[in-house]
């Protein structure tokens, strides 16, 4: 994660919980793929919806854009566990 990516607002928020986000998306195993779904403008921010396909989840995550191509938002969809996960995966 680099402040450069994100808009300043997001990063504030980001930046003080950077080491729990990357053990949460630790447990959610190697990334298999990256699926995008469907793409939208919302408020002027390019939004993009992508099904995540983890070794232990799959996630759906949006992933908004604003007009710098900063990342403004983003916002989980819903996810599942794999019924093979170990019990430390996430749960949805």
């Amino acid at each position: 994660m680099r402040p450069d990516d994100y808009t300043p607002e997001l990063w504030s928020r980001l930046s003080a919980v950077q080491t729990d986000i990357q053990a949460d998306v630790k447990k959610q195993g190697e990334l298999l793929s990256l699926t995008l779904v469907g793409c939208q403008i919302e408020d002027g921010q390019r939004s993009s919806l992508y099904l995540l396909d983890f070794k232990n989840v799959k996630a759906l995550q949006r992933f908004a854009l604003d007009e710098h191509s900063k990342m403004a938002r983003m916002q989980p969809e819903g996810g599942e566990r794999k019924p093979d996960a170990p019990d430390k995966a996430p749960r949805f």
